[in-house]
């Protein structure tokens, strides 16, 4: 008759915890910069796809607009749009998202539409401050809200990493 049976697992419950949740960790950090890339991405061309005069910009805008991942003990994540760079490089970041203004505030204007004089027929044009003709803008800026944008693909695509991993 048997009185007393041991049994011994040939495996560490609490080994197969920590490899797992640790393999899901790296899966969830891998797509978190996946995720902001794409993010970052999205907000370059959004800005150069959603341009108010014509198709024609000077890519300044775009082109500062930073991205920076960043790893803690307990969190990753990352940044777009440096505002400091924004503020320093493209001073006009804010103006275009949430538009609003008469530039110059209605005052007049030296400059041209690279060289050319302003054409109100024309939708195509950049301005540039070379002190070729006095302009004086009647029209408020246009918002492209870029960052709304951002945020609502970012939203969308977040749900979806989460429910994937």
């Amino acid at each position: 008759m048997i009185k007393k049976v041991t049994i011994t697992p040939k495996f560490s419950a609490l080994e197969i915890m920590r490899d797992t949740l640790y393999r899901d960790i790296e899966r969830l950090k891998t797509a978190t910069k996946v995720l902001g890339s794409s993010t970052h991405q999205y907000m370059i061309n959004y800005i150069n796809n959603n341009v108010k005069r014509g198709k024609v910009g000077t890519g300044n805008l775009a082109s500062n607009i930073t991205y920076e991942d960043f790893e803690t003990p307990f969190c990753y994540g990352f940044y777009i749009g440096d505002i400091n760079v924004l503020d320093s490089n493209a001073k006009y970041w804010a103006v275009v998202n949430w538009g609003g203004y008469v530039p110059n505030y209605g005052n007049p204007i030296l400059g041209s539409f690279w060289g050319d004089p302003p054409d109100s027929s024309r939708n195509d044009q950049s301005f540039i401050t070379d002190g070729q003709f006095l302009m004086t803008p009647k029209k408020p800026i246009r918002p492209m809200n870029y960052i709304e944008a951002t945020q609502a693909f970012l939203r969308t695509n977040f749900d979806t990493v989460i429910n994937r991993i």
